[in-house]
């Protein structure tokens, strides 16, 4: 039951984003309906008064379909959302008490207390073993799995849970989940389990974040001893995720459960070897490839699983679960020492080793794993050749000699003779980080603020070091930020001054960023919403110039990266980010984007501009030589009808988008539009297009319409090239044209 009480703004954004399950949708309305004050802040947190640059909440797709229904009736005051509210809850509760009452009548020696969890294949209740009088799990099929006229799902699906209990029948060992005996009700099997009186391993990271060194080494240390006792009997779990480590008790004993997709490495599984199996953000190269794993697949998800643990993140999430798959195969992952520099170096060396993309390169078995953390210590040989494979995959295959050579050239200048070569030695001094400064003066600062603080209007800073920061307020000053020559520093999340906020710096003069790389992870928990708005990474004042060279960006928060309120050039600079990369206004200036590549959801971002924002700016976007990754190129956000107009010219770019282009109508006080003719209507209107050399996805469907008041329903999509060019052939704006396209 929800709590009036309890009804935050973290809780409504939950709401509007399709986060919740449709019961708890339901009694959370049930309960607005009657609050006029709750109801007014939901429209404000749902952009119904006014947006800032990309304060767009995440589009949720395939979420809650009649959201915008029943919040209209919200608005309206009707009371069939009560009605609706109070038969679903009844509808939910009287089901769940059907499924409990009829297992309880086909169940012999077993009585069904309560339902504890759900996952994609199966139901856990808490049930009572009536001959021994002690609590046990019980797992059933979901039912939608049994009866859904699909007999080789249904059947397969009772095969991998006959299978789960099979592959766990003769493991008795403290850290794996016990299976006691397997039933049958009705012709379906149901698993008699160990029942685990703690918390899911997912529960606890939501909860804290990162874990401190020892308690991930504890919890690694008991998954790795459950791991060699699966794997001396050939069985490979497939399926490792925090979701499948209980822990139990104030002493968090490790249990490893769910071995529904565990393979005997002898035999043939029930999952098709067509077919990836296991979540992507944990599977291992080999499994995401679907070639034949081994324990060593294992040994990957421990890896992924401590480097969430160690770090509070992690290392392949994206929104795109295409865009996961390529970064577990290809992506090199940041060290820990790196991300958290006070881990011991033989734990990051751990990880990081295995974490390698080749099963050859990792540690070969969990004993090894579970020698390394007992003695806390990794092998001198192990990390030397865990050294050179860091240097091998950057230098690629070269001899000992020439990998030698090479390195003596790289760091020659061209002119030099062999007698100025630089001497190679031990006394070689290292490189002194300075850390933070403002040049021209002798003072370092310990951190970014403490810099911007001491900084003058015009000041260049100079940084060296990766640093942690955020909530940085700059007032009347204009900054460049600047990596110091020959170094690519990190700036992370950092709670500063006890403040958990979800943005990095907000300026309203001009900024300048050179040569600098973002990882912008806040933990689970940090503020997303301030003033209704989502937060953004760093963001610029209406009327000031972002000028971004050489940067690397990674976000996960909502909104965009870069929010600008003025005039802004990007070049050279990658984006990897969950919803907008960049986000600016209509009548904001020029927003000009070169040789950049931009992974994220939905691209660059224009928002229709509010009333009070100043009418002499022009509205212009320049994209060039820039390649798209995700759902959309650039979208036009409008919230209000408006008749300004946009013009975007981009040459020489990379659509490997669902969309080039997509015009979304936000809740409320967007234009009226119901069919994909309104939004091509719409599109002539406002935009003018120009397009020279670029290149499209072969299955694109280049322009959409994006309603936000229907569950964030697309309407429309062209059908080919020949209707994208045709479209702005037609348009009543003289200069719109595409040429030299082609598809790929």
């Amino acid at each position: 039951m929800i709590n009036p009480q309890n009804i935050d703004d973290q809780l409504l954004g939950d709401l509007l984003g399709g986060k919740l399950s449709r019961s708890q949708e339901l009694e959370l309305e049930l309960i607005i309906a009657s609050n006029p004050q709750v109801q007014s802040r939901l429209e404000e947190l749902a952009g119904a008064n006014r947006w800032p640059v990309g304060s767009a909440p995440e589009p949720p797709l395939n979420k809650s379909e009649h959201l915008a229904d029943r919040i209209e009736k919200l608005q309206s005051g009707h009371g069939e959302i009560q009605q609706s509210a109070i038969r679903a809850s009844n509808n939910d509760t009287i089901v769940s008490e059907d499924r409990i009452e009829r297992l309880n009548k086909e169940l012999i020696g077993y009585r069904v207390v309560r339902q504890i969890g759900r996952g994609g294949m199966g139901i856990v209740y808490e049930g009572i073993d009536e001959s021994l009088q002690r609590p046990v799990a019980i797992k059933v099929l979901k039912d939608d799995l049994l009866g859904s006229g699909e007999v080789s799902q249904e059947e397969n699906s009772r095969k991998r849970l006959i299978a789960e209990a099979q592959a766990i029948a003769a493991l008795q060992h403290e850290n794996i989940l016990s299976i006691y005996s397997i039933v049958f009700a009705a012709g379906n099997p149901v698993l008699i389990q160990q029942y685990v009186d703690g918390e899911s391993l997912r529960s606890l990271l939501s909860r804290q974040g990162r874990l401190d060194v020892d308690h991930c080494v504890s919890i690694s240390l008991q998954i790795a001893r459950g791991l060699v006792a699966a794997h001396e009997r050939k069985i490979v779990h497939r399926d490792l995720k925090p979701d499948n480590i209980l822990l139990e008790g104030e002493a968090r004993a490790v249990r490893i459960a769910d071995f529904g997709l565990a393979k005997r490495q002898d035999n043939q599984t029930q999952t098709d070897n067509r077919f990836i199996v296991g979540t992507p953000l944990y599977m291992s190269p080999e499994q995401s490839l679907k070639t034949s794993v081994d324990a060593r697949s294992d040994l990957f998800s421990l890896g992924v699983m401590m480097y969430g643990m160690l770090t509070g993140v992690t290392p392949f999430e994206h929104p795109d679960v295409f865009v996961v798959l390529d970064k577990i195969r290809n992506e090199r992952v940041e060290s820990v020492s790196r991300v958290r520099p006070e881990t011991p170096l033989w734990l990051s060396d751990l990880v990081d080793k295995l974490l390698s993309k080749r099963p050859e390169d990792r540690l070969q078995s969990a004993s090894q794993v579970v020698s390394t953390l007992e003695s806390k210590s990794f092998p001198t040989m192990t990390r030397s050749v865990l050294a050179t494979n860091r240097v091998l995959s950057i230098l690629g295959f070269l001899g000992g000699l020439a990998l030698l050579v090479g390195l003596v050239f790289l760091n020659s200048s061209p002119k030099s003779s062999n007698d100025n070569l630089p001497s190679v030695t031990n006394e070689a001094e290292p490189k002194v980080l300075r850390g933070v400064w403002i040049e021209g003066q002798a003072e370092s600062y310990k951190s970014l603020a403490q810099a911007i603080l001491h900084a003058n209007d015009g000041d260049r800073i100079l940084i060296d070091r990766d640093v942690a920061e955020s909530g940085i307020q700059v007032r009347d000053k204009r900054l460049t930020l600047e990596a110091s020559p020959g170094t690519m520093p990190t700036i992370r999340y950092g709670v500063q001054d006890d403040r958990q906020v979800g943005y990095l710096l907000r300026t309203d003069r001009d900024l300048t960023m050179r040569g600098l790389k973002f990882d912008w992870r806040p933990p689970q928990g940090t503020q997303v919403f301030e003033e209704g708005q989502f937060v953004n990474m760093i963001s610029t004042d209406v009327g000031c110039f972002l000028d971004v060279q050489s940067c690397e960006f990674t976000s996960t928060i909502q909104g965009t990266v870069l929010g600008v309120g003025g005039r802004a050039k990007v070049i050279d600079s990658t984006f990897d980010g969950k919803l907008f990369a960049l986000g600016g206004m209509m009548r904001g200036g020029v927003v000009e984007v070169r040789r950049c590549k931009i992974v994220s959801r939905a691209g660059i971002a224009i928002f229709s501009a509010p009333e009070s924002h100043p009418k002499d700016n022009a509205s212009r976007l320049v994209i060039e030589q820039t390649e798209f990754v995700g759902q959309s190129a650039v979208s036009l956000i409008l919230r209000r009808s408006v008749s300004d107009r946009i013009e975007i010219e981009s040459r020489d770019c990379r659509f490997a988008t669902d969309y080039a282009l997509t015009v979304t109508r936000s809740p409320w006080k967007g234009p009226e539009w119901e069919t994909f003719q309104d939004v091509l209507d719409w599109t002539h209107r406002l935009v003018d297009w120009r397009e020279e050399g670029c290149t499209h996805k072969s299955d694109s469907g280049y322009l959409a319409g994006r309603d936000m008041r229907q569950a964030n329903r697309i309407l429309g999509g062209l059908g080919s090239l020949q209707e994208w060019q045709s479209f702005w052939e037609h348009s009543p704006a003289a200069n719109s044209k595409v040429q030299s396209a082609r598809t790929q």
